[in-house]
């Protein structure tokens, strides 16, 4: 059963229109306070090429956190490709240790 969710996920994911219809709570609201009250290493992972949500979103959410990591993946859209989870990683890597510092 959880394969066939999984499944019938990722090609729902596929087509542009259900994915901007399941991320509803995308366009519920302001949320600059919830987000500037993250006080925690944050890493903010984004594409330049995304179509749904442009990457100016990724860059004021790290401005909203304190201290908040950006990274911007030339080339990657809405989704998290194979050949970029190595700098992904590396950068995931880098904000575990500062949390591990402060922690």
């Amino acid at each position: 059963m959880r394969i066939w969710c999984l499944s019938a996920a990722i090609e729902r994911s596929r087509h542009v229109w259900n994915v901007i219809s399941s991320h509803g709570d995308y366009a519920s609201g302001d949320r600059t306070e919830a987000v500037r009250g993250i006080q925690v290493p944050a890493l903010v992972i984004h594409g330049d090429s995304d179509p749904l949500i442009d990457v100016a979103a990724g860059r004021r959410t790290a401005q909203l956190i304190e201290g908040a990591e950006l990274l911007v993946i030339p080339g990657m859209g809405h989704d998290l490709p194979r050949q970029v989870r190595p700098v992904m990683a590396d950068a995931l890597g880098r904000v575990a240790g500062r949390a591990e510092r402060t922690g």
